[in-house]
């Protein structure tokens, strides 16, 4: 018993560095091996490259939302998120620039993820038109390159009221595609 908690709270302590960006292996080396036991929850759709975030509680192994929980049960990588320096500055990008910087990312990502995402990609390009990537540090490119598709894209859906709306249906469609 006393064995069983010490490996759920490491479980969960892997699973706090990971959200707090401790840790950074880069997320296109993941294994995109079938999880041996698939999760029906609406958070685990896509798993492992488009799912939502993974849920702390099944890591703790008591999740009690089952099917109705938000959050994946599957294994995550562990993958860093933008520092809060780095977050400012994209926060304090107009939505085309913010896009421009973003979307050879999110390209390598759906790449990486072999899927078919041609619509987000076309409602990003149409939507960066022909505005210039501002100049980022190299250190902003390579957390960006670490993330994972879902953690980019939702860098955007906070943004712009009426792209981000239309931005989520399309993710919305992607991910009942991707069951």
């Amino acid at each position: 018993a006393t064995e069983e908690i010490e490996e759920k709270e490491t479980q969960a302590s892997s699973y706090v560095a990971e959200s707090e960006g401790i840790c950074s292996a880069t997320f296109g080396e993941m294994s995109r091996e079938p999880q041996p036991t698939r999760s029906t929850n609406k958070g685990s759709r896509g798993h492992p490259v488009f799912c939502r975030r993974a849920c702390i509680r099944f890591a703790k192994g008591d999740c009690e939302l089952g099917d109705a929980c938000s959050f994946c049960h599957h294994e995550h990588p562990r993958y860093v998120t933008p520092y809060k320096p780095q977050r400012r500055q994209l926060n304090h990008m107009e939505i085309g620039e913010l896009l421009a910087v973003l979307l050879p990312h999110v390209r390598r990502s759906i790449e990486v993820a072999q899927i078919e995402a041609t619509n987000i990609i076309e409602m990003l390009e149409g939507e960066v038109g022909s505005t210039q990537a501002p100049s980022v540090d190299r250190t902003l490119h390579r957390t960006l390159r670490q993330m994972p598709l879902s953690a980019l894209l939702g860098l955007i859906m906070p943004r712009d009221d009426a792209f981000g709306a239309l931005l989520e249906q399309e993710i919305e469609v992607l991910h009942c595609r991707l069951g």
